[in-house]
């Protein structure tokens, strides 16, 4: 309830302290340096663990408590109280681990650790044990069977346990400076997360969107639980020593050797509305344009699913997916009345599929083709080859009703109200919506294989393979360049319906571009490359494809950013002051101690 605070030291005096004025309400004497205080979920029950081994449970309201003593063996290193009351959990340094259970004093051994128990924690169903041993195994203890059910291989010493609120995965903090999420039913490593030294303590938030780990390498690093990407890295002046998530999760509490506590406002971090989570690396998420569905395709297999329908966060697509193929999935378009999509293998086959009847027709381009588009009617289904030749298909009968040459390998396609565009290496060509004429040709260096228009035709961007993404503006017939952008070497962009952001997927990022000035304006942290960005019709959600997730992210709720406080932020960050030479490089020859005025230059 929050009105008492209880203390044990190493003289082996526990105190029972009023939380509002700091007066001493109760005082027991175990006799032995005290290596753990645990108090009962109903407030009543304390557990006083001493280093001699002895555990006293004693009632923290009696003024005059009659205690019992649990007895382990060898000299007690950590301790836990489950959180239903009804087991007591204990390590030693010899690598003992007993659970008791309290309501009939029975005893129980998790099996022994070859060298000192580090960590102990209940799962929150109080079902689970979990002990981290410096023998670099956690071993897991349940409490209904009575017996060991996993022992889980770590590469150092297992410095820290500790289960979210759902308690249906754990965490673990090892020497070998890895973090590692756990599924607890089946014994198995869903995520790995690294720092540069010892880790020794880990926490989850309670809303389970952020892990937070510190240890020997005087950093505190935040990661997203979903992906296990690095949202945050705080500096601090010695080794890291124990962490704190506030209750409303917008602040992080951490502390160092030297005594120095800091809070963090961690309220900007962004993390998705949903995510759904494939067995394979998913290639492809795009919204139908009509908005009721996301097209997803993973290997040889594409679902159509219903983002509202999705059951909870991480859920799983259903196992029968909507189209299956002999082979792997190169490419997917959709047409702008979301009937029909285009779809491409590795092994060069082509089809069009009808979404209401699922019906496929397979076509056959003279050679390979590496860009498919739908004509802005979805009339037509056109397929850029190798060889330059957009050739071009009536989507109904899956007959050829065209083809025209453009004279170059073609990378890319997109349609609009206003035409078509053909990326090429070094050049946009815009041809008529029917693909009947060319009518211009653009400069634009590199491959261009990636194109997009807006919703009206009005913009277009192009992103070559070296990362130099232009924008395109179309008026009174004439396209010209709006802005130019360089960032890493994309893999995916799009518009959002407004036609005022594009986001560009990249490795590990996704940024939000702002069409109008140029100017990034959120970016979004992956792990691993993102191969699809696609906007909800509305604009409201960006769904983004990268490893084995898509994740729905809400764009009013990204993070914005500013460049005026950018130095403020970058300083906040830093434990001392850039050398001369590394601020030469990075600012050119100015006085470098203008960055960071209030730190020490080295």
């Amino acid at each position: 309830g929050g009105k008492s605070i209880i203390t044990g030291d190493e003289s082996g005096i526990v105190q029972v302290l009023n939380a509002e004025n700091g007066n001493v309400e109760r005082e027991f004497e175990p006799g032995s340096p005290v290596r753990d205080v645990d108090i009962g979920p109903d407030g009543k029950l304390l557990a006083i663990a001493r280093e001699n081994g002895l555990i006293t449970i004693v009632d923290i309201q009696n003024p005059r408590p009659n205690g019992y003593n649990l007895t382990l063996t060898g000299r007690l290193t950590v301790a836990d109280f489950s959180p239903n009351g009804q087991w007591m959990a204990a390590g030693s340094d010899s690598g003992t681990v007993t659970v008791w259970n309290l309501s009939n004093r029975k005893i129980y051994s998790s099996g022994r650790h070859k060298g000192e128990v580090l960590a102990i924690q209940f799962s929150p169903n109080s079902r689970f044990v979990v002990s981290g041993g410096a023998d670099n195994y956690a071993v897991g203890f349940d409490t209904q069977k009575g017996e060991e059910v996993f022992r889980l291989l770590h590469s150092d010493w297992v410095e820290d346990v500790t289960f979210p609120l759902n308690g249906s995965w754990l965490a673990t903090a090892s020497d070998d400076a890895r973090v590692r999420l756990w599924d607890i039913n089946l014994g198995r490593e869903r995520l790995i997360m690294f720092q540069d030294g010892a880790i020794t303590n880990v926490k989850i938030s309670s809303d389970e969107k952020w892990i937070a780990a510190t240890g020997e390498d005087k950093t505190v690093r935040v990661w997203s639980v979903y992906t296990g990407v690095e949202m945050l890295q705080i500096p601090l002046k010695a080794f890291g020593s124990v962490l704190g998530f506030s209750n409303d999760n917008k602040h992080l509490v951490s502390s160092d050797g030297n005594g120095n506590i800091s809070i963090w406002d961690i309220s900007g971090m962004i993390a998705p509305v949903n995510y759904i989570q494939f067995d394979k690396l998913i290639w492809i998420s795009k919204f139908t344009p009509s908005g009721n569905t996301l097209i997803a395709a993973d290997a040889n297999r594409v679902w159509m699913l219903n983002p509202e329908e999705l059951p909870n966060l991480g859920s799983r697509p259903p196992n029968d997916s909507a189209l299956e193929f002999k082979n792997n999935i190169y490419d997917l378009v959709i047409s702008p009345d979301s009937q029909w999509t285009g779809i491409s293998t590795y092994e060069n086959e082509y089809f069009i599929h009808n979404l209401n009847t699922r019906v496929s027709t397979r076509v056959n381009p003279s050679t390979d083709a590496n860009a498919l588009a739908f004509s802005v009617d979805s009339s037509r289904f056109l397929a850029g080859t190798v060889d330059g030749d957009i050739e071009i298909w009536d989507v109904k009968t899956a007959n050829q009703v065209n083809s025209i040459n453009i004279g170059d390998s073609i990378l890319s396609i997109t349609t609009s109200p206003a035409g078509i565009a053909i990326g090429i290496k070094d050049k946009i060509v815009i041809l008529d919506t029917n693909a009947d004429q060319k009518l211009l040709e653009l400069e634009a260096p590199g491959e261009n294989q990636f194109l997009a228009f807006n919703s009206d035709g009005s913009m277009l961007a192009s992103a070559s393979s070296s990362g130099q993404i232009q924008i395109w503006e179309q008026t009174n017939g004439k396209i010209e360049i709006l802005k130019t952008v360089k960032k890493q070497q994309p893999y995916s962009i799009a518009f959002n319906p407004q036609g005022n952001l594009l986001a560009v997927a990249t490795v590990n990022n996704v940024h939000l571009i702002d069409t109008a000035s140029g100017e990034e304006v959120s970016r979004i942290p992956h792990k691993g490359i993102v191969y699809n960005v696609s906007f909800s019709p509305d604009g409201t959600i960006l769904a983004t494809a990268s490893l084995k997730l898509i994740q729905l992210w809400d764009v009013s709720g990204l993070q914005k950013l500013n460049t005026a406080d950018l130095i403020e932020t970058a300083c906040s960050r830093l434990i001392w002051n850039f050398s001369s030479s590394e601020w030469n490089v990075m600012f050119g020859d100015q006085t470098y101690t203008k960055l960071c005025k209030n730190l020490p230059v080295p």
